[in-house]
């Protein structure tokens, strides 16, 4: 659908994410799955949005099943986020996180999890710039927000489109068993216990592979 997917296994994103913590260049991060892919289709400003992202993670069982192959494995941005913040912990790094204003989670509770990260709104702007961003606004506006404020974020090294991650932090939002995410099916657990997403996970699960069986949109 002419976005770009970086074919990496987790083990590999960690490497790279050890490399781009020590530097200072700003590198952005999008994670994209299949809901995303379809309005991406729709929407070709978003797609060329998510194309200058310095990785873009394949965020979704689908993507590995319509690549062929190319696609190792699956790399979860809410794994990715926390390998991230683990690893700012351990090299004394400062994290920012902007939310919804009228986000499940509150600035209080997130501080209480995250205690050493600054919290702002969309709407609001850093003390000082952090070394790593998280951008929790969902799509697609967290990564216009990222376009729109990435010249502002300069000393930053990583700045990540997290979604709705922070709230499995915080304990709004409870992240599928184990079992489940191994066997890729988180979908069907938001199916379970998250009715009111239904529209969204048919997109996922019915709209993005009609959408490649039928119009080969998925190149590799």
């Amino acid at each position: 659908m002419s976005v770009r997917i970086d074919p990496l296994t987790k083990q590999a994103v960690h490497n790279l994410l050890d490399q781009w913590l020590q530097q200072t260049e700003r590198k952005v991060i999008y994670t994209p799955n299949p809901e995303i892919l379809v309005y991406a289709y729709y929407h070709k400003d978003y797609t060329a949005c998510l194309n200058r992202s310095a990785l873009n993670l394949p965020d979704g069982i689908g993507i590995v099943h319509c690549s062929k192959g190319k696609v190792p494995e699956r790399v979860t941005g809410t794994d990715t986020m926390n390998y991230i913040l683990n690893q700012s912990k351990k090299n004394n790094l400062t994290v920012g996180i902007v939310k919804k204003t009228t986000g499940l989670s509150s600035v209080a509770e997130i501080k209480q999890h995250l205690p050493d990260s600054e919290v702002i709104t969309e709407s609001g702007s850093f003390t000082k710039i952090p070394d790593v961003v998280l951008v929790s606004l969902g799509f697609p506006e967290q990564e216009y927000w990222i376009e729109q404020h990435y010249h502002q974020l300069k000393g930053s090294r990583i700045i990540m489109a997290v979604g709705g991650s922070i709230d499995h932090i915080t304990g709004q939002q409870k992240r599928a068993p184990l079992l489940f995410q191994r066997l890729g099916l988180e979908w069907l657990w938001r199916v379970l216990w998250q009715p009111h997403r239904l529209n969204r996970i048919i997109t996922a699960v019915l709209v993005f592979p009609y959408l490649h069986y039928t119009k080969q949109l998925f190149h590799v």
